[in-house]
């Protein structure tokens, strides 16, 4: 019933889930962000949204613990959209560094491949010791 009222309660302010609904609950609520992104019923073009405002937060535990899991989702444009939000969040999971260079190779979707080489260029600056 909760996450229901998380999934009308952007209707009611913003006409619909959208990015600056997200970017609001992340930025006043972070745990009820979490939580709608774990447990709410949105398309994949709204938790792409949903994904990157979770990474706005500064609670690195807790973006990682969402959005890993994520990075398997099947969607394409839900991929995206985590590796936006993990950004900045994993580096000390080195193991999530590897996996981000691995989707930059093979992902299926160019857009995916791009956004994950972007990252992973990034993150290899700090973790030169890892690149193959």
């Amino acid at each position: 019933m909760f996450i229901n009222l998380l999934n009308d309660l952007p209707g009611f302010i913003w006409g619909g889930p959208c990015e600056d609904a997200f970017n609001w609950v992340a930025s006043n609520h972070p745990v009820l962000m979490a939580a709608w992104v774990l447990y709410g019923d949105m398309p994949p073009h709204a938790l792409t949204f949903a994904a990157e405002a979770l990474g706005k937060i500064e609670d690195s535990e807790l973006v990682m613990k969402v959005l890993e899991p994520l990075l398997d989702h099947p969607d394409a444009v839900v991929r995206e959209g985590v590796l936006y939000g993990l950004s900045g969040h994993y580096n000390n999971k080195p193991e999530v560094g590897r996996k981000i260079g691995l989707m930059a190779k093979n992902d299926l979707s160019a857009g995916v491949r791009h956004a994950a080489k972007d990252e992973y260029d990034y993150w290899i600056i700090d973790h030169p010791h890892e690149q193959e």
